[in-house]
């Protein structure tokens, strides 16, 4: 194998990574009546990509490994809560919400390819220039850390979207309450 190809390899494994994120990320926001197990499912997915690029990106495995043991432990938690308390029903997929959602992630990756050709904001931060000692947080919206800081922020956006989808399917309580 040459040495010029490792780079193209590299570029082509994170933009599969950034594809299943973004496909992980459309398929609860298309489909409205996922089970909560479903959630939890594409879920995990989301994760284990997530800390793939982080890999790929920062060389942070044993960050990695704590984030993943951590996320799993929750994880675990809410798959017993949900098992003992919801009942499972037959998810059914329509063809129409495929094409739609293929239609969706096509334009969003276009747009996306376009606006980091074109133009990057995030470049411009290190020409900022802060006086003092106190403005060490500055540096997790530098080079090295600026994807970990947005992919984080992304990660809480859409966790906090799963658990607002998965209290608002039925409008009574997820426990069932004894009288």
């Amino acid at each position: 194998m040459k040495m010029a190809m490792i780079p193209k390899m590299i570029t082509f494994i994170k933009l599969m990574i950034i594809f299943n994120l973004f496909i992980s990320i459309l398929f609860p926001i298309l489909k409205l009546n996922l089970h909560p197990l479903t959630y939890i499912i594409i879920l995990i997915f989301y994760i284990l990509n997530l800390l793939l690029l982080i890999n790929l990106e920062l060389n942070m495995n044993i960050y990695m490994y704590m984030i993943f043991i951590s996320m799993i432990g929750g994880l675990m938690i809410m798959f017993m809560y949900f098992t003992s308390l919801i009942n499972n029903f037959k998810m059914i997929m329509f063809k129409y919400e495929l094409y739609l959602g293929l239609f969706t992630f096509i334009m969003v990756m276009i747009c996306m390819i376009y606006s980091f050709m074109n133009y990057n904001p995030i470049n411009y931060l290190d020409k900022i220039t802060f006086k003092g000692p106190d403005n060490s947080i500055i540096l997790i919206y530098m080079y090295p850390y600026y994807t970990f800081t947005f992919i984080s922020i992304t990660y809480l956006i859409y966790c906090l979207n799963l658990i607002m989808k998965m209290s608002l399917i039925k409008f009574k309580s997820l426990r069932k309450i004894k009288n």
